[in-house]
């Protein structure tokens, strides 16, 4: 029983913060837990999108710290980078279904995160031998990674690393092409802080708009032109984006706070 106990302390308190050897993201196809959506890795990074990956193990404190301070990070990215970045939960191993990290991530406070299981494999592939093991991805079709931490990241040194690194990825990644990220010239959201519902007055003729939480996951999608009221009361309390699709194919960004 000892020595489980110190293997288990050695396997969680491991928080170097090297870059991995594989410089190259693993490619995987998975299912949320959640809704039941189907992602594709490679898909997402060429759409230009920077991925922010916690792989965790149930009973792990560390995975639960580094989770909590990652969503704090994210809240704040999600206003200055609406919609540029996404953020998963994967098991670490092949063992824990569904219903076990659902209820992790419930039990936890993560509610508004997309989780996957089935993480052995790009486990092995990154090398990681600490949990939680975090790592980041960009650059579009380059598949770049370019942070990887094993352990908790509570620390203000290894909270630099992160943005230091999310930052990188975020300059490298192509966001340009045909969007224009205004935060409030052409879409003004009230109240902001909301309750139940916004107000989005814009300057163009939107084909849509779409909610999406720090996660990147799609909340709820709604047509508009001009002046929209969307209904956000079954939200949980946080920092959204908004992405407006307009008639012209320009494609602009705003955020609000859910209370």
């Amino acid at each position: 029983m000892m020595k489980n106990l110190i293997t288990s302390l050695l396997l969680l308190t491991i928080c170097s913060s090297a870059f991995s050897q594989a410089t190259v993201a693993m490619d995987w196809t998975k299912t949320d837990c959640v809704a039941g959506n189907t992602y594709n890795l490679f898909d997402i990074l060429n759409s230009n999108k920077v991925v922010v990956q916690e792989y965790v193990m149930m009973d792990c404190a560390p995975c639960i710290t580094a989770g909590n301070v990652l969503m704090d990070l994210l809240a704040d990215y999600a206003i200055t980078n609406p919609g540029e970045i996404v953020a998963y939960q994967t098991a670490f191993d092949n063992f824990t279904d569904c219903s076990t990290l659902s209820e992790w991530a419930t039990d936890n406070g993560f509610t508004a995160t997309t989780l996957f299981t089935m993480g052995d494999d790009e486990i092995n592939y990154y090398g990681a031998m600490g949990m939680p093991t975090i790592l980041i991805f960009g650059g579009g079709e380059n598949h770049t990674v370019y942070y990887y931490h094993l352990g908790s990241i509570s620390s203000a040194v290894s909270q630099e690393e992160f943005t230091t690194a999310l930052d990188l990825a975020l300059a490298e990644t192509d966001f340009t092409v045909g969007i224009e990220n205004t935060l409030a010239d052409k879409n003004i959201i009230s109240p902001n802080p909301a309750v139940d519902v916004i107000n989005i007055s814009s300057a163009d003729n939107v084909l849509s708009y779409t909610i999406i939480d720090i996660t990147g996951k799609t909340m709820m999608t709604t047509t508009g032109l001009g002046n929209t009221q969307i209904n956000i009361s079954g939200l949980t309390p946080g920092v959204y984006s908004v992405i407006a699709k307009a008639e012209n194919g320009t494609v602009n960004s705003t955020f609000f706070v859910k209370q």
